[in-house]
C-alpha cells in the first residue's frame, strides 16, 4: 500500500510538472559579444586577469579567450601600467609586480572591435593583531584552536577564512574542513548546515563585520590535520566585490530543484561581464 501511494504521488507530480511546461518563442535579436573578465588585485600575490568574450544564447559557438587585449591598471586615478599576457590559449594576463598600497583600483580593457570595458574595486587595509593558539588536543588528534584579530569599526570589512595544511612553509596550502559554533561565522544566507553543536565548513567561511559587536574578534574552531603536516589558517580580508562574488557562487551552488528561483552571479564590469575584486590575507601557522 505504501509503495502504491508513492507511485501515485510520483505520477501526479509528473503530471503537474508537465502541465506547467510552456514553450516560449524567443524572437529577440542576437546580442553582440562583449568582453568578459575574471580578475583579482592583491598586495600579497601577483594580480591577474582572465579575459574572454561572451556568446549569445542563440549561438552554438563556444566562448573565446582573448590574447590581444590591452589591460591598463589604475590606482586612485594613477596609471600603473599594463597587464602582461602569460597564456594566449587561456587569455591569462598577470600584472608584473605585487601591488604595495591599499586604495581604489580600476582596470580598463580594450581589444579589437569589442567595446572597451572597465571595472573598479579596492584592496583593503592590512589585517591587524592576528594570532592563533591551540586550546585542546583530543585523543583522536583533532584539536581546538582560538583565532584572534582586530577589526576596524570605522569601515565595512569582509572576510574569508580557510583552515589547511602544508609541508613546505605554506607555499602549497591545502584547505581542509573545520567546525565552529562561533556566532561570527553562522549566517543563514550561506545555507551552512549544523551537525551536532558545530557548523561545519568544507571550503571556506565567508562573513562580514556586521556580525561583530566590537573590534576584537575571537573565533574558536575544531579541525584535524594529517600527521607530519603543518597546520595553517588563511584569513582573507577582501573588498565588498570579492565577498559578493563568492556569496553569489554559494547561492548559485545551493540553488536547484524544479521550483527554485534562478540565481545570477555577481557582476561589476561596465559594458562587459565578469568580476574584478581585491583582497589581502595573512597565513598564520598553528603551533601544535
Amino acid at each position: 500500500m505504501v509503495h502504491s501511494l508513492q507511485y501515485l504521488f510520483c505520477f501526479i507530480f509528473l503530471i503537474l510538472c508537465s502541465s506547467c511546461e510552456k514553450i516560449i518563442d524567443f524572437d529577440e535579436e542576437e546580442s553582440k559579444p562583449v568582453l568578459t573578465i575574471s580578475g583579482f588585485v592583491s598586495d600579497v600575490d601577483l594580480s591577474y586577469l582572465d579575459i574572454g568574450s561572451s556568446v549569445s544564447i542563440l549561438s552554438s559557438d563556444n566562448p573565446q579567450f582573448i590574447s590581444n587585449a590591452t589591460a591598463t591598471l589604475f590606482r586612485d586615478g594613477e596609471d600603473l601600467g599594463d597587464f602582461e599576457l602569460t597564456n594566449a590559449e587561456l587569455g591569462k594576463y598577470i600584472f608584473p609586480f605585487v601591488l604595495d598600497e591599499v586604495g581604489e583600483y580600476e582596470v580598463q580593457i580594450s581589444s579589437g572591435n569589442f567595446k572597451e570595458i572597465s571595472s573598479i574595486t579596492s584592496i583593503p587595509s592590512k589585517l591587524q593583531g592576528v594570532e592563533a593558539e591551540v586550546l585542546e588536543v583530543n585523543s583522536s588528534g583533532d584539536f581546538e584552536v582560538r583565532l584572534r584579530f582586530i577589526d576596524n569599526p570605522s569601515s565595512d570589512d569582509f572576510y574569508h577564512m580557510f583552515v589547511g595544511f602544508s609541508s613546505d612553509g605554506g607555499s602549497n596550502f591545502l584547505s581542509t574542513w573545520f567546525g565552529s559554533n562561533s556566532e561570527y561565522l553562522i549566517s543563514e544566507e550561506f545555507g551552512f548546515s549544523f551537525e551536532g553543536e558545530l557548523n561545519y565548513f568544507y571550503d571556506r567561511a565567508i562573513f562580514s563585520d556586521q556580525l561583530f559587536p566590537n573590534n576584537e574578534v575571537v573565533i574558536d574552531f575544531e579541525t584535524s590535520i594529517p600527521e607530519g603536516e603543518t597546520a595553517y589558517i588563511q584569513l582573507v580580508k577582501s573588498s565588498e566585490e570579492y565577498y559578493s562574488y563568492f556569496k553569489s557562487i554559494y547561492a548559485y551552488q545551493g540553488s536547484g530543484g524544479p521550483f527554485s528561483q534562478p540565481v545570477q552571479l555577481f557582476d561589476n564590469v561596465t559594458d562587459g561581464l565578469g568580476v574584478f575584486a581585491g583582497y589581502s590575507y595573512e597565513l598564520i601557522e598553528i603551533e601544535q
